[in-house]
């Protein structure tokens, strides 16, 4: 099933939300771990390895995490723990992770298993958007010299790759998060204002009469909808 255009801007805006820690002492910039998974595992995509939700931290996902790594040492010079990212991305909605019998792990030691969201795993096999999200990831989370070394890994043109814009990708995929940031806080508000409701002037109540409204009462009381 082909996704819409809204699911992949949904799901790139969410690329664009990593919240990576900045940089202390010798390790400056953006924290790697995050963005360099993702791109790891659009690659197991396009490759055809990744081939269920489940997956673990296989030997080609640790190669292609560290090679990619290898990318941003000069500014990140300590060791890059991919055990890091393959829990902490669970927080955020990519994926659920698992211990060794298969339950919910509580720390990034317990988790061996990660079960990727059905939506994000259907997009990964799409070549479009594997393509925004390796531009959205390189060029949100990487400095302009990380930029071109991970472009030319990629095998992409810096500024624009198969006729797609990367600055117009990121713009888009930013509004997208935007949009459902203001979607979640516009939906916070009209529940804060349906807490009261007005009752109308005539109700009706046993054997066919009717009662005269009460006007307006807070919402937790009418109706069935009682909390």
């Amino acid at each position: 099933m082909i996704a819409s255009d809204d699911t992949k801007k949904r799901w790139l805006g969410k690329l664009t939300r990593l919240n990576p820690a900045a940089g202390r002492g010798a390790c400056q910039g953006k924290t790697p771990h995050k963005p360099l998974l993702l791109l790891a595992l659009i690659d197991l995509a396009e490759t055809g390895e990744l081939t269920t939700r489940s997956f673990t931290r296989s030997p080609a996902l640790v190669l292609r995490f560290r090679s990619y790594g290898s990318i941003v040492a000069d500014r990140w010079p300590t060791r890059l723990d991919i055990k890091m990212p393959f829990f902490h991305l669970s927080t955020q909605g990519f994926w659920l992770p698992l211990d060794v019998e298969m339950r919910p792990a509580k720390s990034l030691e317990s988790c061996v298993v990660c079960e990727m969201q059905p939506e994000f795993f259907a997009l990964m096999a799409d070549a479009d958007f594997r393509l925004k999200a390796r531009l959205v990831l390189v060029i949100k989370y990487f400095t302009p010299t990380d930029r071109i070394a991970l472009f030319e890994s990629l095998g992409l043109q810096a500024g624009s790759a198969r006729g797609v814009k990367a600055d117009n990708v990121v713009r888009e995929a930013a509004e997208a998060a935007k949009s459902k940031g203001r979607n979640a806080r516009f939906a916070v508000r009209v529940v804060a204002e349906y807490r009261y409701t007005c009752c109308p002037d005539r109700v009706p109540v046993r054997d066919g009469r009717w009662r005269g409204g009460g006007g307006c009462r807070p919402y937790r009381t009418v109706g069935q909808n009682a909390e």
